[in-house]
């Protein structure tokens, strides 16, 4: 299991004030709900759009508020009832200033030093083993690199990013450079060793575009899944290979991801 250790503070200036602290902006969609609000929307928007009813914007509502819930995880309908189905997370989502984007945070505990999960992490090659979406990354020399990575709908999306703050042993940041607003705008990943000497805090912090509008919503919906889901995805499997030294799939069997 993944254990999650409370974020404390941020390499970046963002606005600590969380989303869930205003009702405007609070998240109360669980995670699974989500996923079928966005699954059920798209398919129904993409019919409403269909030239042979364009005279029926239902479906085309329907769908694009169906999208918009799934991928901001808030219902005006729950807002009022003050009803909630998030599940209790470790995963926090604050607001970047003027509105340029969300940062979501996340952590877990893993079985390991400092020093050995930083330097697995600092060579980005590396990242393709346990980043679900990244495919393949080069180091292009002076904290440069080049990502490229897939969507579920099987396009590619390529940026380049640098690292901006470099701390052997507890730090690494990074910004993108160039690329789709798809991509991540930057993130960090810190490394606190706990007091027991055997295990590591690492945090992960990725800062995502933030589109406006249903349609854009949808777009920005990073490769087509929720932000948080994706932090999340990326610390456990980053977790099981440095602990265990492959990922196994659902079926329980090795991915062939190596250490």
């Amino acid at each position: 299991m993944v254990s999650a250790e409370p974020i404390q503070g941020t390499s970046h200036k963002i606005i600590h004030k969380l989303k869930n602290e205003r009702g405007t902006s609070r998240i109360n969609v669980g995670e699974a709900e989500r996923l079928i609000s966005i699954a059920v929307g798209i398919p129904m928007t993409i019919f409403g759009l269909n030239r042979e009813i364009l005279n029926r914007p239902v479906p085309i509502l329907l769908g694009g508020s169906l999208i918009l819930r799934g991928v901001t995880g808030r219902s005006f309908l729950y807002q009022t009832l003050g009803v909630s189905t998030v599940e209790h997370s470790p995963a926090t989502i604050a607001e970047l200033p003027d509105n340029q984007g969300i940062q979501v945070k996340r952590a877990v505990t893993i079985n390991a030093s400092p020093e050995e999960l930083y330097r697995y992490w600092r060579d980005f090659k590396n990242a393709p083993r346990f980043m679900v979406n990244v495919e393949s990354v080069q180091v292009t020399g002076d904290g440069r690199s080049h990502w490229v990575a897939k969507t579920p709908m099987n396009k590619t999306v390529e940026w380049d990013a640098e690292v901006t703050q470099d701390e052997p042993r507890q730090l690494i940041a990074w910004r993108r450079t160039q690329g789709p607003f798809l991509a991540p705008n930057g993130g960090s990943v810190h490394f606190q060793p706990k007091r027991n000497g055997r295990e590591t805090v690492v945090r992960l912090e990725i800062e995502f575009h933030q589109f406006r509008g249903p349609i854009g919503t949808m777009l920005g919906n990073v490769f087509g899944q929720i932000p948080e889901q994706v932090v999340r995805q990326d610390l456990e499997r980053f977790k099981e290979l440095m602990e265990a030294g492959e990922i196994a799939t659902t079926a329980g069997q090795p991915s062939g991801r190596r250490i």
